[in-house]
C-alpha cells in the first residue's frame, strides 16, 4: 500500500489539511477564535479503488485543488460575514452585560453542521456541503469560472500570442512556437504569483500557506505540534501545489512540442482537452520526486519548484501556525492516526491570538 502524504491549502485566514478520508478546514474569526469544520470525503472519487490507481488519483488530486479548496475558501470567507453580523447584533443589543461574552482569542471551538443557524447571522456550514445537490450553484459557478480563467489565462492565451509572434517572425517552425508558448506560459504564471503577491489580503494566505507547509513538515518529522517547535521547520515542501503548477506548465510545454504544431482549432482545443492530462502526469511526477526527495541528484530537479515556493509562503507568527495545527489535527483523529478522543480536541484551549 503506497505511503499517504497529508497535505492542504491556505484560505482566508486558515488552513485546509486533506485527510486519508477525512478533511478539515481551521480559520481565525475576527475575534479571535479559531473555528474548526471536519468533513468527510464520500462519494466514488474517494472511495472507489479505481481512484487510487496511478494516473487516476491525479483527478482526485484536481478535485481537492478545485472543489475542496473552493468550499473551504467560501467557508473561511462565510466565518469572516458571520462574525462581522454578531458584531453588529451584539452592539444594537443593549441589555447584554459587559463581559459576558467570550474573550477574543480565548476559544478554540468545533463548528456542527446540524445545529441550527441564526437567523440573524450568516451560515458558514453552506459552503461546506456535498458536491451536487447540497454545495450549491454559487460554489459550482466559482469553480467554473476559475477553470476558465486558469485554462484561458495560462493555455489559450500563449497559443494565440505565440501564433502572432511566429508570422511577425515570419516562421512556420513547430519548435520555435511551441517553446516560444511555454515562454509566454511561464512568464505569465510568474508574473501573476509576483503581482498578488503585493495585496495585503494575499500576503496573509501566503502566511498561513506557510503555516500549512510548516505543520506538515513537523507531523512528517515526528515533531511535537505546537506552534513554537513547529516554527522551526521550514517553510518549504516538495509536494506543495506551487511546485506542482510550475511542473505541469514545463510537462505541457514538453508535450506539446512533441504534438508539434496541427491546426490552429485543433492547436487551441488540445491545449484545453490536454490539461487535465498534463496534470495527471504532474502529479504523478511529483510523487514519485517526494519519495526520493532524499536523492541528491532529485533534489536538484525539484529546487525550481522548491525556489518558486519562495513567492507563495510568508513567514508565518505562531497565532498562524496554531491554525494549522487545528486543522491537521482534527483530520489526523479523524482518520484515527492519532489515539485521542474527539473530546480533547473539542475543549476549550487557550490561543495565541
Amino acid at each position: 500500500m503506497s505511503k499517504f502524504y497529508y497535505g492542504g491549502q491556505a484560505v482566508l485566514e486558515g488552513v485546509m489539511m486533506r485527510g486519508q478520508r477525512h478533511m478539515a478546514v481551521a480559520v481565525r474569526a475576527p475575534d479571535g477564535r479559531i473555528v474548526v469544520h471536519e468533513e468527510a470525503l464520500k462519494g466514488a472519487l474517494y472511495r472507489h479503488p479505481a481512484m487510487k490507481l496511478p494516473f487516476l488519483r491525479g483527478f482526485v488530486a484536481l478535485w481537492d485543488a478545485l472543489g475542496l479548496g473552493m468550499k473551504s475558501l467560501m467557508f473561511s470567507a462565510n466565518v469572516a460575514l458571520e462574525e462581522e453580523a454578531s458584531v453588529k447584533k451584539a452592539e444594537g443589543n443593549e441589555q447584554k452585560a459587559p463581559g459576558s461574552g467570550q474573550t477574543a482569542g480565548d476559544v478554540y471551538i468545533d463548528v456542527d453542521v446540524t445545529q441550527e443557524a441564526d437567523s440573524n447571522a450568516v451560515n458558514p456550514h453552506s459552503a461546506l456541503r456535498t458536491p451536487h445537490s447540497e454545495m450549491g450553484r454559487a460554489a459550482w459557478a466559482s469553480i467554473a469560472i476559475a477553470l476558465v480563467f486558469m485554462v484561458g489565462i495560462f493555455f489559450v492565451l500563449p497559443v494565440l500570442a505565440a501564433n502572432v509572434i511566429t508570422s511577425v517572425a515570419s516562421t512556420d517552425s513547430s519548435l520555435t512556437h511551441n517553446l516560444i508558448e511555454g515562454a509566454i506560459r511561464l512568464a505569465l504564471f510568474i508574473g501573476y504569483i509576483w503581482a498578488i503577491g503585493f495585496m495585503p489580503d494575499i500576503k496573509r494566505v501566503f502566511g498561513y500557506h506557510g503555516a500549512e507547509h510548516k505543520t506538515i513538515n513537523a507531523y512528517e518529522a515526528g515533531a511535537p505540534l505546537v506552534p513554537e517547535r513547529v516554527q522551526s521547520f521550514t517553510l518549504l515542501n516538495p509536494r506543495c501545489g506551487t511546485t506542482f503548477l510550475l511542473i505541469v506548465l514545463l510537462l505541457a510545454t514538453l508535450l506539446f512540442v512533441l504534438l508539434g504544431k496541427p491546426p490552429f482549432i485543433l492547436l487551441v482545443l488540445s491545449r484545453i482537452v490536454l490539461v487535465p492530462v498534463v496534470a495527471a502526469i504532474g502529479y504523478e511526477f511529483i510523487r514519485l520526486m517526494a519519495n526520493l526527495y532524499h536523492v541528491p541528484i532529485v533534489r536538484a530537479i525539484m529546487a525550481p519548484g522548491i525556489a518558486l515556493q519562495k513567492m507563495t509562503t510568508r513567514p508565518p507568527d505562531l497565532s498562524m501556525i496554531e491554525v494549522g495545527i487545528a486543522a491537521l489535527q482534527r483530520v489526523l483523529v479523524a482518520d484515527g492516526v492519532v489515539a485521542r478522543e474527539r473530546e480533547e480536541i473539542e475543549e476549550p484551549v487557550p490561543t495565541l491570538a
